[in-house]
């Protein structure tokens, strides 16, 4: 062999490392690109059959992501380095962390799949109902989802009982949705995306002028801004939440079909919930003082936060911002 060697022509067998905040992007060449956030690219990940989607990293910064094309979700280690494939239904496209480091799959072929770590598995739910985009609740049972179409549907996948659909104003199609700690959630919607109340009504907007394909979105591990992205466009953009103002960008010059972030926030990830009662309030901010500067318990200790093996104030203050309840400042200890 002749040339230069570089990280997309080897594949996925010699990464690099993935660090917290690397961005990663899914395109439709059967490839995952990591990013920082300021737009390098950093490597590319190869090895799918086609159309790359959602994307996850679990707490030891394992990272999984679905290959739609090829039917599994394939997973890599937190240096790019291809670990194996799961079987994960007809074209899956989304994938979540649960608290308990199971994850749950989202397929358009049919229904909301749930594995463990170990990528066994556990449960099928809806399994003749098209699922594209998932988010998980709190309560690790209520799935949220979208199918491409002008609603958002609730499947409590402990009891199989649907909940009320929220059904979104004007044409066309809605992809990716996150659900935000303090309530609400935020879907990609094609032309903009939006932001609504748990009532399902539209509070905000955001929007970049020239961008009328937005598809992929998910928070940002600093509990203000999210990232989205455009599906043809292949337009990133990071926004804040109250505001709307865009703080950073690069264009991926490519088709986008899944943006994900090592470090961000999931409401269903158990993150901060100390007590394990399915919220995060005063009550676990108190106990993640209490223990601060303890060693973690292990790698998804709700206390530690940003995951670096150490309980800190940095890990209280985190918490706060991703609060589920009023009153939950960090008190002076």
């Amino acid at each position: 062999m002749t040339g230069a060697m570089t990280l997309a022509s080897i594949g996925f067998l010699y990464g690099a490392p993935i660090p917290n905040l690397a961005v990663m992007v899914s395109t439709g060449s059967a490839t995952v690109r990591h990013y920082t956030a300021a737009g390098t690219l950093v490597q590319t990940l190869t090895g799918g059959a086609g159309f790359m989607t959602g994307s996850v990293f679990d707490t030891s910064g394992n990272f999984y992501v679905t290959d739609f094309s090829g039917n599994v979700v394939k997973k890599y280690d937190n240096n790019a380095v291809f670990l194996n494939n799961t079987a994960a239904g007809a074209s899956p496209e989304s994938i979540v962390f649960n608290a308990a480091g199971e994850f749950i799959v989202g397929s358009v072929g049919g229904g909301i799949r749930r594995f463990s770590a170990a990528g066994t598995l556990l449960e099928t739910d809806i399994a003749s109902t098209r699922v594209d985009w998932i988010d998980l609740a709190a309560d690790q049972q209520t799935v949220y989802f979208t199918q491409e179409g002008r609603t958002i549907q609730r499947l409590n996948i402990a009891t199989n009982l649907a909940g009320a659909t929220i059904t979104l104003p004007g044409t066309g199609n809605a992809y990716a949705l996150r659900l935000l700690p303090a309530g609400g959630l935020l879907v990609a919607d094609a032309t903009n995306i939006k932001r609504l109340d748990w009532a399902g009504a539209v509070i905000q907007t955001y929007d970049v002028a020239g961008i009328d394909d937005w598809f992929a979105l998910n928070l940002d591990p600093d509990g203000i801004t999210f990232w989205s992205a455009g599906i043809s466009s292949g337009r990133v953009r990071r926004f804040n939440i109250a505001t709307g103002a865009v703080v950073s960008n690069f264009d991926a010059n490519t088709d986008v079909y899944g943006v994900s972030v090592r470090g961000e926030i999931a409401v269903g990830d158990g993150r901060c919930d100390v007590n394990l009662d399915r919220r995060v309030d005063s009550a676990d901010i108190n106990l993640i003082m209490a223990a601060r500067n303890q060693a973690a318990s292990s790698a998804s200790d709700p206390r530690d936060y940003d995951r670096d093996g150490t309980i800190t104030v940095a890990d209280a203050r985190a918490c706060t911002r991703i609060c589920t309840s009023t009153g939950c400042a960090l008190q002076a200890q």
